[in-house]
């Protein structure tokens, strides 16, 4: 089966495109649940700003310290931009938390958030600084996943960004962006 840039089969996309899908994303519900009630990482999912940053305050937690519940080596930051908390991700950010650090899979928080349809974190995310052209292992761009789950105001968004609708790679580099 052909499958899109970041491995997932081109069908599924379709399907779910046709679905209508809106807020109710799976993406953004799979990792719902996995922490442990009252921990950091439920604190985060819920956007629970006060809770995540006096668990950093009082080291309980570290800005990249992987959460336990996921394979990946998701981070504060990721399950922020995930569950589209922003104003979580805006005070991360502010505490040190890196926007462009990958998970042990190669994605970065935008990625996430733009597959998931996290409007309001890709915003803040991109507002923050994040590079709109982080690809993954594969090459794939957030604009690659937000266009592939039919996000259309966020395509906007990081077209807005830097990530270019008509670049080979979907990318203007940096270098390129800072002399605009």
């Amino acid at each position: 089966m052909p499958r899109a840039p970041h491995g997932r089969p081109r069908r599924a996309q379709r399907a779910a495109l046709s679905a209508g899908r809106g807020a109710a994303d799976p993406f953004a519900s799979a990792i719902e649940g996995l922490h442990e009630k009252g921990s950091v990482w439920e604190a985060a999912e819920r956007g629970d700003v006060g809770a995540v940053l006096a668990a950093l305050r009082d080291g309980d937690v570290g800005l990249l310290d992987p959460a336990p519940a996921i394979v990946t080596g998701m981070t504060l930051m990721h399950i922020a931009a995930w569950h589209d908390r922003a104003e979580l991700v805006a005070a991360l950010h502010e505490h040190g938390a890196p926007l462009d650090e990958p998970d042990d899979a190669g994605f970065v928080p935008l990625h996430l958030a733009a597959t998931t349809g996290a409007h309001a974190a890709v915003r803040a995310l991109l507002a923050a600084g994040a590079d709109a052209c982080a690809q993954t292992p594969t090459g794939a761009t957030a604009l690659h996943f937000a266009a592939s789950e039919g996000h259309s105001a966020i395509v906007a968004d990081l077209a807005d960004g830097g990530a270019s609708l008509e670049a080979e790679t979907m990318c203007t580099p940096r270098s390129s962006r800072a002399s605009r």
